[in-house]
């Protein structure tokens, strides 16, 4: 991985129906501004053995379309586009899964220094809603904190 200037704080809430869980993550991370697109990239680890890791690449481009690509344990790839359903692929142990994602918002603050990315959607497998999501991505430079 590339120099890891940054904080990255991932913060992913899934909500079904009047359930909801809330996952954290915060991580050294890089952050760069590049032909339009900011990107955002960090590793996550899976558990103890740190052979077991997922890379994930946060692409916005200029139009706040957002993709986030994982590989490694986890390999996926999500295209986040406001107002229009998606097909995304998702490798599990037991196979692909393709589930739709439709993008309700996109709040990008992002700047050259950093800031906070926010998007709110839906999945659903077989056309069928399955649940709310909303992703916040807070970026910090470590020289700021």
């Amino acid at each position: 991985m590339q120099n890891q200037d940054y904080i990255i704080k991932v913060r992913g809430r899934q909500i079904i129906e009047d359930d909801s869980d809330t996952i954290e993550l915060t991580v050294h991370g890089s952050y760069e501004e590049k032909d339009g697109h900011k990107i955002i990239k960090y590793r996550e680890y899976t558990g103890d053995d740190i052979n077991e890791y997922t890379d994930t690449t946060v692409d916005i481009d200029e139009n706040s379309v957002v993709t986030v690509k994982k590989q490694g344990v986890d390999t996926s790839l999500m295209i986040l586009e406001k107002d229009k359903r998606h097909q995304s692929q998702y490798e599990t142990p037991l196979g692909s899964i393709v589930m739709g994602v439709n993008t309700l918002g996109v709040i990008n603050r992002l700047s050259k220094s950093g800031g906070v990315l926010k998007v709110k959607y839906q999945v659903d497998f077989f056309s069928n809603y399955t649940t709310d999501n909303i992703l916040e991505i807070i970026v910090k430079k470590i020289k700021d904190q």
